[in-house]
């Protein structure tokens, strides 16, 4: 599934299979994940333009759910339980090949249990854009791939990165 949202100060172009896990600074002043998460909702409901959907001949288009993750992080330990939730939430795509599941959360030690590509940094630019990128595309991470989780790795180069990569650092 591919998303492109270039509208209200969001600047981010990303390609996933059937989950990705966005990941970012949400403190009460900024809202950076909440505003990515929102403006997405109203692209998905067609309020606004810059989606791109998969369309397979012959079949229907594939559908995207958005979600929360933050009861996870709260009622959920972070070990099996959010592993659990993690591999229900795989079996679930595993037999429902068209659904997306775009989901964010704060937790790494969540983020542990997921793909690096699957896993979406986003910030903000001085100028007050969000930009994002995979943290798969992370310039460092062939050097510390074998050594460190996904969560792990986020938690030691946070998502400042993607600054470099479509926006102004701050």
């Amino acid at each position: 599934m591919k998303f492109s949202i270039h509208d209200r100060g969001i600047d981010i172009e990303v390609e996933y299979d059937q989950l990705l896990v966005i990941v970012g600074e949400s403190s009460p002043r900024k809202k950076v994940i909440e505003r990515v998460i929102y403006l997405l909702g109203l692209t998905l409901i067609g309020d606004i333009g810059g989606l791109e959907r998969d369309f397979h001949p012959g079949r229907e288009q594939r559908e995207t759910l958005i979600g929360s993750v933050r009861g996870l992080e709260r009622d959920f330990h972070p070990g099996r339980e959010q592993r659990e939730a993690v591999a229900r939430v795989r079996e679930v795509l595993a037999q429902s090949p068209d659904i997306g599941i775009v989901w964010y959360t704060n937790s790494p030690y969540l983020v542990d249990f997921l793909d690096y590509s699957e896993v979406l940094c986003v910030a903000e630019a001085l100028d007050g854009r969000i930009v994002g990128d995979r943290l798969d595309k992370h310039p460092g991470l062939p050097r510390f791939k074998a050594g460190m989780l996904p969560g792990k790795f986020w938690s030691s180069v946070g998502e400042e990165w993607v600054l470099s990569q479509g926006g102004d650092k701050k």
